[in-house]
């Protein structure tokens, strides 16, 4: 603390051992805050040459001092009460009762921000270019509300998650829960109780995050890391036998090509050679797009196996919708 009030952002520290005529150095390049270590070098020499030992050690460390050169981060964030009793981290460093600026060095920096009842906040950005950067921003109270959560299709039976939370076991009796938001946004998930690689994702935004909402989601149960597989395998199989036949398809064409030459330029009496290769030539380039065909139709499922790991959007329950559940309740009783 000491050092920072004393605005020194780095420190050379190390060792000289004497043997002989000769000696050794040990230095290391520290920064503050946080005293990480940037650099270490060792040289060894004679005695008589001190000062070409020191250059080298010296020529070392420039870089990396002119690569950290310290920049200073303001802090403008609302509300300042909030800030002033907040907890600050940068790379990993804490600042209780933050100040309004922070000196560090220049180049990648990753910064929290938390306080209590209140959203965190996070940055990951490469302060370079200027000495100044101000990080402006407002913090967010946490909405603690509550709501509930429908799946739309009839799964099987298995259990809804909420992050890492389990929300209730899903069956064809109950097939909704009760979920609880803190205005972030949500990511679940779906288990199946049969196999527990399928599963589903879904993705609950801040804006559908209001009290007593009333919420639904789709998806499909699915081991994806065996539908992927074989999906990727597919498009594999279909890319090679594309990539077969476009070697007969050039032989077969460059031969088509060259015997109705020939023939036209009269080096080539047996028409029926050009019918047999024009024949061949139709043939290969027939399979050739065939294979490309079936290529792309593979490709393009393997791009929707990839994308089915992406959450569905959960939805907002509208009034009609909900009536009319109500209404198929009351017809089943």
């Amino acid at each position: 603390m000491k050092l920072s009030a004393a605005k020194i952002n780095g420190l050379i520290s190390g060792s000289i051992i004497v043997y002989g005529e000769y000696f050794s150095i040990s230095c290391a390049l520290y920064n503050f805050p946080g005293k990480k270590i940037l650099g270490q070098v060792t040289e060894i020499g004679s005695l008589k040459s001190y000062i070409s030992v020191a250059e080298n050690a010296a020529n070392y460390f420039v870089p990396i001092i002119v690569n950290s050169f310290p920049v200073e981060i303001c802090f403008e964030i609302q509300p300042p009460e909030v800030f002033k009793n907040a907890i600050v981290s940068v790379d990993g460093n804490i600042y209780k009762n933050p100040p309004e600026k922070i000196s560090v060095p220049s180049g990648n920096h990753s910064i929290t921000i938390e306080a209590k009842g209140y959203i965190p906040r996070s940055i990951n950005y490469d302060f370079e270019g200027s000495k100044i950067f101000k990080l402006q921003g407002n913090m967010k109270l946490k909405s603690e509300v509550s709501g509930s959560i429908e799946l739309k299709r009839n799964l099987e039976n298995g259990f809804l998650y909420s992050g890492s939370n389990l929300l209730s076991e899903i069956s064809d009796e109950n097939f909704s829960a009760e979920i609880s938001f803190d205005g972030t946004p949500v990511i679940g998930q779906f288990k199946s109780e049969q196999d527990e690689n399928a599963l589903f994702f879904f993705y609950v935004p801040e804006i559908l995050q209001k009290n007593q909402a009333r919420l639904s989601v789709k998806g499909k149960t699915v081991n994806h890391s065996e539908y992927i597989d074989k999906r990727r395998i597919a498009a594999y199989r279909a890319y090679t036998a594309l990539v077969l036949s476009v070697p007969f398809t050039l032989y077969s064409v460059g031969k088509n090509n060259s015997v109705t030459n020939a023939y036209n330029r009269g080096s080539l009496k047996d028409y029926d050679e050009v019918l047999k290769w024009r024949r061949y030539g139709t043939i290969s380039s027939g399979i050739t797009f065939a294979c490309l065909g079936f290529f792309g139709f593979e490709l393009a499922r393997y791009l929707i196996a990839a994308n089915s790991l992406l959450p569905s959007n959960a939805k907002e329950i509208s009034s009609s919708e909900i009536s009319n559940s109500a209404w198929t309740e009351i017809q089943e009783e």
